[in-house]
Parts: structure tokens; C-alpha cells; sequence
């Protein structure tokens, strides 16, 4: 029995070994990720802003009611159909009596879009949003529409909307994922972000009896002087109702790159912004933005002549961002196919030639636009002189048998001329012998 322990123990001894030893040398190369994140709140997607990837998700296409975080689409479709944010809308009947969150609109009222977007994305209300929709569309049902087909247009294939505001409805949803979809397109326009980051703002006194109202910010993560403030907060919509629960999408923004992180169902408001915090953190202590093409960048020359060519540039920025150090790794490409003709073209320096399909490792990441780098007129004298270079051997053998043909003719023509001569003096030597007789 001694002997078979002593035998096991031995045994064991050299597994040991065996297995440090294949530890040992095992390739250094290896990057370990940081574990995921621990979170609170059920459906979480940090979305990387500028690259439109997805760099963590947890239950990121299962379906959740938004609440008011609904807002931030009715906002973009009015701010992306209307430049003049001071036009007058007039309070219609059914607005002051939305349910929900208000700022206590009132029918016949006159207010700018721009304090009721203010009054929508600050102090959330569902008044402000039935306005908006009922001038832009003419019913919440068409708006709801349009925010319907806003969301097929930008690829946020899992939601669906019946109000501009986010009251619930068993078919009005979306997804964390779909949801920091709707941040990015927001955040685009620098009004959007302005309005979110607004902290305080009287609006002037109500056409109807001068009433003055007060609008504040109640998203905390944005404020310097709440205990949860996040330094790179850069724009952010919350909400609520007993069947979302706490509900919530903020932009953040470090370094110049933007990450967007989306909740759906939170335990609380609290938690939501803790679970902002670590996500925040995890993406940008573990991802890096590459630049892959600069916008303006060359990306080839097309020769014109022996002294120039048209420059053909990429129109916009593209990054991809990557765990911390794989950068080294991935093999970047552009597939694209110029117009044949396109030395022959007159063009407009910026004027779109071709579009063009970003790869990485093999893979479509995404599709950009190629321009022209000069302006050119390609005028009848360069397609002149375009014709003559590239016909020229042609030109040289037509001219060739011309000058044949020509010479041929002239000698033909001479040797008449000659025989004519020739007859004519005959004619005449034989018209004199005649008349000699």
C-alpha cells in the first residue's frame, strides 16, 4: 500500500512539472482582456460613438419598453427637419392633457420650438412632445410613423414606437442596442448636445397670462455638482415609468473619442449611474480608436498627362476601434472601381467619382465616398488633343496613304495633262499638212 501512495505521490510530483513547464513557454504575445463588467441594470450597449461598433452588450437586442428616453428620437426628427428654432408653434386642445411628466402647456399657447424641445429633453415633457409631434405631422399616430421609419433608416431594426413621448404601450420598444443607435444619430447635431447639457433656464412669460416658467436638468451624471457626475458626461436623456423602470442613455466623450452606453431596465437611477461609470471605464481603459483613412487623404492618382493627374481623395474619416494593442493585427484595404473615362471628365474639386468599400481582415466594415481632389474643365480642346495622342499611329497611316493617294492623283493628273499636250500638237501638225495640200 506504501509503495502504490509513494507511486501516486511521484506521479503527481511530475504533472506538476510538466504542466509549470508548459506554462513557461507558452508565447508571451498573448493579450488577456479585462473580465467584463459587473452591472445592475438588465439590457446594457457601450457603443463606440464614432465607429458605430459594439464594444460590449448584455442583453443587447432583447426588447424593453424605452420610457422617456423616447424623447431623444422626437427631438432629432424635429432638429433635423427645422433650422429656424425660434418659429412660433400655438398649443393645440389634446397636449395639456398628455399623461405623464409636463411643463404645463396650455391650449392657444405660443412657444418656440426651441423652449419646447428644451421643455422635452430637460424636464421631460410629455406635453411638450404631443406638441411637437401634432406640428411636425399633424397627429402623435403620423409622427409616431416617422419616428417608425427614422428608426429603419439608421438600422434600429428592433424597435417600435405608437408616441412621440414614451408612454407605455405593448408596441412601443426598443433595445439597448437600437437605443445607443438613436444617441449617436442625436449627438450629431451640436444642438442636440447643447440642449441636454443646459443646466437652468426660465422661459419667457406665457402669451396667455405671463406665467413664467422654470426648466432644470434632472439628469444628474451631467451635472458638476451632483454626487454622480461623470467627468466625460457629454450628453444624456433619462427616463421612467412602473413598467420600464429606470431607463437611460448618455454620450460620454475622452480624449476625442465618444462612447455611448444605453440601459434598459435598471434596479434604480443610482445604480444606472454606477453601472454608467464601469462601462464608461471598461471601454475606455481597454479600447483604442484607430484612424484608418484620413478625410482628404489621397488614396490614388489618376494620370492626365505626363505633368498631372486628378487626385482622388477619401471624403470622410474612418476609424475602428480595437482591444488595447490588436491594432498590429488587422489588414485594412479599400475596394473600389473608377470610371473608365474618368481622365476625360470634367469634374468639381469635392465632387463624388466613386464609392468605395472599407475592409478589415477580408471584411466590409464600411462603405465611404471618393471626390475629386481639383477642379478640371475638360474642355473640346483637350478632347481635341486627347483624340489626336491617342489616334496618332491611326493619324499617321491615314495621313500616309493621303499623301499616296495625293501623289498618285498629281502623277495621274500630269501624265493627262502631258497626253493632252502631246495630242493637241499633233492635232495641229496634222491640221497644217492639210491645209498645205
Amino acid at each position: 500500500m506504501n509503495n502504490l501512495f509513494s507511486y501516486i505521490k511521484r506521479f503527481l510530483s511530475m504533472l506538476t512539472l510538466i504542466i509549470i513547464l508548459s506554462l513557461l513557454f507558452l508565447p508571451c504575445n498573448i493579450v488577456y482582456a479585462e473580465s467584463s463588467p459587473y452591472l445592475t441594470t438588465e439590457g446594457v450597449t457601450l457603443l463606440d460613438a464614432d465607429t458605430g461598433q459594439i464594444l460590449f452588450s448584455k442583453n443587447g437586442d432583447k426588447k424593453y419598453y424605452p420610457a422617456s428616453t423616447t424623447k431623444i428620437i422626437t427631438a432629432t426628427i424635429i432638429l433635423n427637419e427645422y433650422d429656424n428654432l425660434d418659429t412660433v408653434v400655438t398649443v393645440g386642445k389634446n397636449p395639456p392633457f398628455a399623461d405623464g411628466s409636463s411643463i404645463g402647456l396650455r391650449e392657444g399657447e405660443q412657444i418656440t420650438l426651441e423652449h419646447l424641445l428644451l421643455g422635452l429633453l430637460l424636464e421631460s415633457g410629455n406635453d411638450c412632445a404631443e406638441t411637437l409631434a401634432e406640428f411636425n405631422a399633424g397627429s402623435k399616430e403620423a409622427f409616431a410613423k416617422k419616428m417608425n421609419d427614422f428608426a429603419k433608416a439608421i438600422g434600429a431594426n428592433n424597435s417600435h414606437f405608437t408616441n412621440p413621448s414614451g408612454l407605455p404601450d405593448e408596441n412601443h420598444y426598443t433595445t439597448p442596442n437600437d437605443l445607443a443607435l438613436f444617441m449617436r444619430e442625436a449627438i450629431k447635431n451640436p444642438k442636440f448636445i447643447e440642449m441636454t447639457r443646459t443646466v437652468m433656464l426660465q422661459l419667457p412669460p406665457s402669451n396667455l397670462d405671463g406665467y413664467e416658467r422654470w426648466l432644470n436638468n434632472h439628469n444628474s451624471i451631467l451635472l458638476k455638482n451632483s454626487k454622480y457626475f461623470y467627468e466625460y458626461s457629454l450628453s444624456a436623456k433619462r427616463g421612467y415609468t412602473s413598467e420600464a423602470r429606470f431607463t437611460n442613455v448618455i454620450a460620454s466623450e475622452k480624449d476625442g473619442h465618444r462612447l455611448i452606453a444605453s440601459f434598459l431596465m435598471g434596479e434604480s437611477i443610482e445604480k444606472v449611474y454606477s453601472d454608467a461609470k464601469t462601462i464608461f471605464n471598461y471601454g475606455y481603459n481597454n479600447f483604442t480608436k484607430n484612424e484608418v483613412y484620413k478625410k482628404g487623404e489621397v488614396i490614388t492618382e489618376v494620370a492626365i498627362d505626363d505633368n498631372s493627374s486628378i487626385p482622388v481623395l477619401a471624403n470622410e474619416d474612418v476609424y475602428y476601434t480595437t482591444k488595447n494593442g490588436a491594432s498590429d493585427k488587422l489588414n485594412f484595404s479599400l475596394e473600389y472601381t473608377l470610371p473608365s473615362k474618368l481622365a476625360k471628365m470634367s469634374l468639381k474639386k469635392g465632387e463624388v467619382i466613386t464609392t468605395a468599400k472599407v475592409n478589415i481582415d477580408g471584411k466590409t466594415f464600411k462603405t465611404i465616398d471618393l471626390i475629386s481632389g481639383i477642379n478640371r474643365d475638360y474642355n473640346n480642346k483637350l478632347a481635341l488633343m486627347d483624340f489626336l495622342k491617342e489616334n496618332k499611329v491611326l493619324l499617321i497611316t491615314l495621313g500616309t496613304a493621303l499623301i499616296i493617294l495625293i501623289t498618285l492623283l498629281t502623277s495621274v493628273h500630269r501624265r493627262r495633262v502631258k497626253k493632252k499636250k502631246f495630242m493637241n500638237k499633233w492635232k495641229k501638225v496634222i491640221n497644217r499638212k492639210k491645209v498645205g495640200r
